[in-house]
């Protein structure tokens, strides 16, 4: 077990910003749900395709920006300067306001070029052009979380999550019921992003009374020296999903990329069982100085990671796909299973520590090595993609990303080898992994029960969850040390605590 004084339950700051993510990421999650189901597959993947051209824009324009307003914000925060800190937040957000009005003058008069020779869908034009004027709504949103980090308001990070969230759901919702199409469900995305920007930019004002945009100049040199190097790594990763879509236009149907949007919007649920273990566990990496200790604590946080996501991910693959595709989205989408199983595919490897490597390797100031392992997977991905989405359409692109997943995996695995002179062992997970595959074997049978999809979940889940605990205590998967100590990181977590006791209570029934 690690220290005491490395493990303590979450802290208040973190536990709202755990509730705000949740929050945010399910009121996100039903405004993507309402819209498919509005739409439909084919005008869903019209609303895909516009989105594209902003998300190269978006990924271009950040510039590492939102990474410095962090880190200098912080640094004039925590040394008493709360003015300065507030200016330079302020000046991070008025760059990128100008950075994001220059893109959108520039690309507008394009969107007919774009509609009709990268996406072969001249009906897109008007609909990329509205699209692009989201950009300067997302730069003061995401400028503005990253500035309010910076400046430790946790409290107006988690409101403005979760206000954009609820902004966006509103105001698509809306014009999807007024009758405005695909045209309605952009036009919503870019008001939402205004409204949550122009939030963020009063937050920032707010933070110090009559702050001014001092050494504007200044500011913005030192933030692209600080973030250029760290701008060049994620831009090559930040590319890989427009480019997925780019080059799906050209090779399947409008359908069959909504489908795509769809079974990529549900396997980003699966964040929501990462997030409660990355916010109670994974910050504790950098305050580790004794490697042998840091090593024991990599183990533990693949393990603990492990028993959230790998139970998950493997009732998914196994036997629910298709019916949470159907239930989700609707009976239309149910084509689109087998694009989630294999999006979810790359998460049976949190037992194996792929999804805590990058904050180890951060946390130890090797930023480096994680950049290369990042970027190394990015361009494998990138190499692929072409010819695997020719031959295999939806299925090619998801391929390539798993490839490039693994060589990321391979890389850093390596390296956190080289570097802590030791791995992940394979006996601390193989247990949890024999536990999920047999409850997700046993009840896979009654997938074929002809029923509603979102029954069908339902009971296959609870049915599921009913014999996996039993299997993890009886294969001391989980020990009764494991559970206590689960039990105490969890303890400020209210609701989620209170769901967690129960499991617990049932664990004890049959841990011996």
């Amino acid at each position: 077990m690690p220290d005491n004084e490395k493990t303590e339950p979450l802290a208040k700051g973190a536990y709202r910003l755990f509730l705000s993510n949740i929050t945010a990421t399910i009121i996100l999650a039903v405004s993507s749900i309402v819209i498919g189901r509005l739409l439909g597959p084919n005008n869903f993947g019209l609303y895909t395709l516009a989105l594209v051209i902003p998300g190269y824009a978006y990924t271009i324009m950040q510039l590492g920006i939102p990474t410095a307003a962090t880190r200098f914000s912080a640094m004039y925060s925590s040394s008493g300067d709360k003015e300065r800190s507030a200016s330079f937040a302020y000046n991070m957000l008025l760059f990128e306001f100008i950075v994001s009005l220059l893109l959108i003058a520039a690309l507008i008069p394009f969107s007919g070029i774009f509609a009709r020779y990268v996406f072969h869908r001249p009906i897109l034009q008007s609909a990329i052009a509205i699209a692009l004027l989201a950009l300067f709504g997302q730069s003061g949103f995401y400028t503005g979380l990253s500035a309010l980090q910076g400046v430790g308001r946790m409290d107006r990070f988690a409101l403005l999550q979760i206000l954009q969230a609820m902004a966006r759901l509103f105001m698509q919702v809306l014009l999807l019921l007024l009758g405005f199409g695909v045209l309605g469900a952009i036009s919503g995305h870019v008001v939402g992003f205004f409204i949550s920007g122009m939030i963020g930019l009063m937050f920032i004002k707010s933070i110090y009374a009559g702050v001014r945009p001092r050494n504007f100049i200044s500011d913005v040199n030192t933030a692209l020296r600080y973030a250029m190097p760290l701008y060049l790594a994620s831009l090559v990763s930040g590319i890989v999903p427009p480019l997925q879509n780019t080059l799906l236009a050209s090779f399947v149907s409008n359908s069959e990329i909504g489908g795509f949007g769809a079974a990529s919007n549900i396997s980003v649920i699966i964040s929501l069982f990462v997030f409660p273990i990355q916010t109670v566990l994974f910050p504790a990496f950098s305050a580790y100085k004794d490697r042998a200790k840091l090593l024991d604590f990599y183990r533990l946080t693949a393990k603990y990671t492990a028993v959230f996501i790998v139970p998950v991910a493997s009732i998914t693959v196994i036997a629910l796909s298709s019916p949470i595709t159907a239930a989700v989205y609707g009976r239309v989408y149910q084509f689109a299973g087998p694009y989630l199983a294999l999006l979810v595919l790359p998460s049976l490897l949190a037992g194996f520590g792929s999804l805590s490597q990058g904050n180890l390797l951060n946390g130890i100031g090797e930023t480096r090595k994680s950049s290369i392992a990042g970027i190394s997977g990015a361009i494998v991905t990138l190499a692929s993609l072409p010819i695997l989405i020719y031959l295999y359409g939806v299925y090619g692109a998801i391929i390539g990303s798993i490839a490039g997943q693994l060589v990321s995996f391979a890389i850093a695995w390596r390296m956190i080898s080289n570097t802590l002179s030791g791995n992940i062992r394979v006996s601390d997970a193989y247990r949890i992994y024999i536990a999920s595959f047999l409850s997700a074997a046993l009840v896979y049978p009654v997938t074929f029960v002809h029923t509603y999809p979102v029954i069908t979940v339902l009971a296959v889940g609870l049915l599921f969850l009913a014999i996996l605990i039993p299997f993890l205590a009886l294969t001391k998967a989980l020990t009764r040390d494991d559970v206590a100590f689960l039990d105490s990181q969890f303890s400020r977590l209210g609701f989620i605590h209170t769901l967690l006791k129960l499991l617990i209570r049932y664990y004890n029934i049959f841990a011996r």
